[in-house]
C-alpha cells in the first residue's frame, strides 16, 4: 500500500516485533492487484520508511508497468517472456534504488527474484550497495525462455518471466561470484485451472525440486556457498533481531538421498508439473 497511515501502523509493529521483518511492495501488477505502479507513490513510500525511522527490509517486486504490454496469447506461452521483457525489471530496480538514494532510505532494499544480470549490476555498482540484496529462484537459473515453447509452457509461466539463455548463462556466473545473496523457493501453487484459463495465473510450484536444485548448486558451488546462499545470507537480512534461528542439524550436504527419494512423492502432490523434463 501507498498509504502512508497503514505504512506507519506497520513500521509500529516493526519496531516492536523482532518477528516483523519489514514489507514487500509490488512496482508493478503480477498477480492481483497489489501494484504500486505510479511513481510519485513509490518515492512516498520511501520518504515515509525514512521519516519514521524504518531500517527493516523493504522486499520490491520490480517490473515497471510502462514496459508491459499485457498481450498474453496462451497458444503461444513465450509470449509472456516478450510482453514483459528485460527493460521492465531493469528500469524498475533502476528506479527503487534512486529512490532509495533521494529519500536517504535508513533501511535494506531486497530485490525480490531477480532474473536480469543488469539489475544486479547495478546492485554491485550503487552507493547504496552495502544495503542492497538481490535473490533468485531456481527458474531463472535453470530455465530459459525456450522452456516456454515446449509442451507444458504455459505452466511455466512466472513473473518476472523466464529470460534467453545468455541472460540465464550471466545469471549463474553472478551466482557462482556471490554476487547474489539468497535462493528463494518463490512457490507459487496455483491450480491448474489457473494456469489453463483466464486470467492464466503466474507462478508455480517449486518445493518439491528443491533437493534435485541442491544437486545441480552442487555442480556450480561448493558446500560453504551453498549454506551461505540458502541460509546463512538470508539470517543475515531477514532475521538480524532473531538470535535464535539455526540450521537443520539433521540435514547434510553431502547426504541428500534421503530428501531426493522423496521428491517423485512430492511431486505427485500437484496437479501439474512444470519441472518435468528439466529437473
Amino acid at each position: 500500500t501507498s498509504d502512508p497511515k497503514q505504512i506507519e501502523e506497520a513500521i509500529r509493529l516493526w519496531h516492536k516485533y523482532p518477528q516483523v521483518i519489514g514489507f514487500k511492495m509490488f512496482a508493478g501488477h503480477s498477480v492481483g492487484d497489489l501494484g504500486i505502479i505510479e511513481r510519485k507513490k513509490q518515492r512516498q513510500v520511501f520518504e515515509v520508511l525514512t521519516k519514521n525511522n524504518f531500517q527493516g527490509v523493504l522486499m520490491v517486486h520490480c517490473e515497471k508497468e510502462d514496459y508491459i504490454t499485457k498481450k498474453f496469447d496462451p497458444n503461444n506461452p513465450i509470449s509472456h517472456c516478450l510482453n514483459r521483457p528485460a527493460i521492465a525489471e531493469i528500469a524498475s530496480v533502476s528506479d527503487m534504488l534512486g529512490d532509495a538514494l533521494e529519500s536517504e532510505y535508513k533501511g535494506r532494499i531486497h530485490i525480490a527474484h531477480v532474473s536480469c544480470p543488469e539489475s544486479i549490476e547495478m546492485k554491485l555498482r550503487h552507493l547504496l550497495k552495502e544495503k542492497i540484496s538481490a535473490g533468485i529462484g531456481p527458474q531463472h537459473l535453470v530455465m530459459s525462455n525456450g522452456n516456454m515453447r515446449n509442451l507444458g509452457g504455459i505452466y511455466r509461466k512466472k513473473n518476472p518471466p523466464l529470460r534467453d539463455s545468455e541472460r540465464v548463462e550471466e545469471m549463474k556466473k553472478h551466482l557462482v561470484r556471490g554476487d547474489i545473496d539468497i535462493y528463494e523457493s518463490d512457490h507459487a501453487p496455483h491450480a491448474k485451472k489457473e494456469k489453463e484459463n483466464p486470467p492464466y495465473l503466474s507462478g508455480f510450484p517449486q518445493l518439491p525440486i528443491f533437493p534435485l536444485f541442491i544437486v545441480w548448486l552442487k555442480n556450480i558451488m561448493n558446500n560453504n556457498q551453498i549454506k551461505k546462499l540458502t541460509f546463512e545470507r538470508t539470517k543475515e537480512i531477514f532475521a538480524p533481531k532473531l538470535d535464535n534461528v539455526e540450521s537443520r542439524k539433521d540435514i547434510s550436504l553431502n547426504n541428500l538421498e534421503e530428501l531426493i527419494k522423496k521428491v517423485p512423492e512430492l511431486r505427485k502432490e500437484y496437479e501439474y508439473d512444470a519441472w518435468e523434463g528439466i529437473l
